[in-house]
């Protein structure tokens, strides 16, 4: 879920340039849709909770729809959590100056 919901933030968010050498090299892409990416980081969440990874792209994506306060409503929950694997010292750093700019 996490992946499918990173694709549709990725495409989602490619600029002119991108999709034009996308549209020339590979006729195309399907259309990414930020709000499927927004579910599909949320069922991502449901499934592993304790992974922060996902928290920090569902915020990223809640953002990109302008829903601020739920983006950062979902870092301080996981900011809150225990880390369990290495990457997420990172991601809690990151969740931090996302808090931040977007306040």
């Amino acid at each position: 879920h996490h992946l499918i919901g990173k694709w549709h933030y990725e495409v989602y968010n490619l600029n002119f340039a991108e999709r034009a050498a996308v549209n020339l090299l590979f006729g195309g892409l399907p259309t990414a849709d930020i709000n499927k990416a927004v579910s599909f980081f949320q069922k991502a969440i449901s499934l592993n909770p304790t992974y922060l990874l996902y928290y920090v792209d569902a915020a990223k994506a809640l953002h990109q729809i302008k829903k601020d306060t739920a983006a950062i409503e979902l870092l301080n929950k996981m900011m809150a959590m225990k880390p369990t694997t290495q990457d997420d010292k990172n991601y809690i750093i990151e969740a931090k100056e996302l808090i931040k700019k977007w306040s």
